[in-house]
C-alpha cells in the first residue's frame, strides 16, 4: 500500500528507498527479481541514475543470468548509450554461459560484428569468427567473415592456410567450392605473395 501511494505521488526517492528495504529482506528469489526491476527502470527512469539502474540489472542477471528481459534492457541501454565496451563484457559473460551451440554461434556473431563496426578491432572480430567456426567448422558467416577480415587485414599466410584447409573439406563433396577456393589460393599467390 505505501509502495503503491509512493507511485501515485511520483515520490520516486522515497519509492526507491521503500523497494530497496523490500529487497534487502526479501526471501523469495522471484519477488527479489520483480522488486530490482522496478527499482532499475525507477533509476534509470525519473530518478536518472543510470550507473544504479546498471548496478541493479546486474544484480539481477547475477541471481538470473537467463533473465531475457534484463538482459534485452541491459543490451538495449548499453547501445543507446553507445557504451559498445560494456555491451561486449555482457554479451561476453552470456556467452561465457551460453549451453547450446546456436546460442554460442549468435553471440559469437554479435560479438564480432560489434568487434569490427563499434570497437573497430579486426583482430578482435577477427578472433570471434573464428571462435564460430570452432563451435561449427562450416558455419557459412563465420567462413566468409574470416575470409574477410584476413584479407582486410593482409594476413595472407593465414588466408591461405585457411582456404587450404577448406579445400581439403570440399574434395569430393563440392567441387564449386572446391574450385572457388583453389582460384582465391592463385588470386593470393600470385597478387599478394610475390
Amino acid at each position: 500500500a505505501v509502495i503503491a501511494l509512493r507511485e501515485q505521488l511520483e515520490d520516486w526517492s522515497t519509492l526507491a528507498e521503500l523497494l530497496a528495504r523490500r529487497i534487502s529482506v526479501a526471501f523469495d528469489a522471484e519477488k527479489a527479481t520483480a522488486l530490482r526491476k522496478r527499482l532499475a527502470a525507477l533509476y534509470l527512469g525519473p530518478l536518472e541514475r543510470e550507473e544504479d539502474g546498471v548496478t541493479t540489472l546486474r544484480e539481477i542477471l547475477d541471481a538470473a543470468p537467463k533473465d531475457a528481459e534484463t538482459i534485452t534492457t541491459l543490451e538495449s541501454f548499453y547501445s543507446g548509450r553507445e557504451r559498445w565496451n560494456d555491451l561486449r563484457d555482457l554479451l561476453r559473460d552470456r556467452l561465457d554461459r551460453a549451453p547450446e551451440s546456436e546460442t554460442k554461434l549468435a553471440l559469437l556473431e554479435q560479438l564480432s560484428e560489434l568487434a569490427e563496426t563499434r570497437l573497430e578491432s579486426p583482430e578482435d572480430s577477427l578472433d570471434f569468427a573464428l571462435q564460430m567456426l570452432d563451435v561449427q567448422k562450416t558455419h557459412a558467416q563465420g567462413r566468409a567473415r574470416v575470409e574477410r577480415l584476413l584479407a582486410a587485414l593482409k594476413r595472407w599466410d593465414d588466408l591461405m592456410m585457411y582456404f587450404e584447409t577448406w579445400v581439403k573439406e570440399a574434395e569430393g563433396t563440392d567441387a564449386v567450392e572446391e574450385l572457388r577456393l583453389l582460384v582465391k589460393i592463385g588470386e593470393i599467390r600470385e597478387r599478394e605473395m610475390e
